[in-house]
């Protein structure tokens, strides 16, 4: 087979490139005009979060993801909707008690983180007396009623309930006293 090379000694002009698909008509009132590509993702992006912003108490309710999470444009006409799918799926709801419980652990870790940054030591007692306040309201005060049930108590099965939900709240005072522990290790 024979090769040719070509030399070029004159730059081919723009005008005379045929028309292709890839290029692009930039007109002088474009948006983007004169912006580069990272200028032009953080404009998006700025605009994208201030208009989020008006959605930012929906956006921190918690989504649990679900392993059968489908998109379907039609979802009414479609398979999906049925009895057997819906059976199968079954889409758990959203669980209140263990939102709660991950607030209060989040209030627990910014109260220890505030403790170990504070110099004075009234301030240091008013963020730890802070904290023993929410867990005694939280925990504490309902597991020392449900301790007075159960002294009270004879019956053997209401007694089990009731060591069972001591037994719960205790784990979570403990779980809140680990978390003081290890975020605000000054002792006072």
């Amino acid at each position: 087979m024979n090769q040719r090379q070509i030399h070029v000694d004159r730059w081919i002009e723009e005008e005379d490139l045929p028309v292709r698909a890839s290029l692009k008509v930039i007109h002088r009132n474009d948006p983007d005009y004169g912006m580069t590509q990272e200028e032009i993702d953080d404009r998006n992006e700025f605009i994208r979060c201030y208009i989020l912003r008006g959605f930012e108490a929906l956006l921190t309710i918690p989504v649990q993801k679900s392993e059968s999470d489908f998109f379907v444009e039609d979802w009414e006409k479609s398979a999906f909707n049925t009895e057997d799918f819906y059976r199968v799926y079954r889409f758990s709801p959203f669980n209140r008690y263990a939102y709660r419980i991950k607030k209060i652990m989040e209030k627990v870790m910014d109260l220890a983180t505030l403790h170990s940054c504070i110099s004075s030591f009234q301030g240091r007692m008013r963020t730890k007396n802070r904290y023993e306040n929410l867990i005694n309201l939280e925990f504490g005060n309902q597991a020392a009623t449900l301790t007075k049930k159960y002294r009270m108590t004879t019956d053997r099965d209401i007694r089990f309930a009731l060591r069972a939900k001591i037994g719960e709240l205790n784990k979570r005072i403990f779980a809140c006293k680990k978390l003081w522990e290890q975020y605000a290790p000054w002792d006072t």
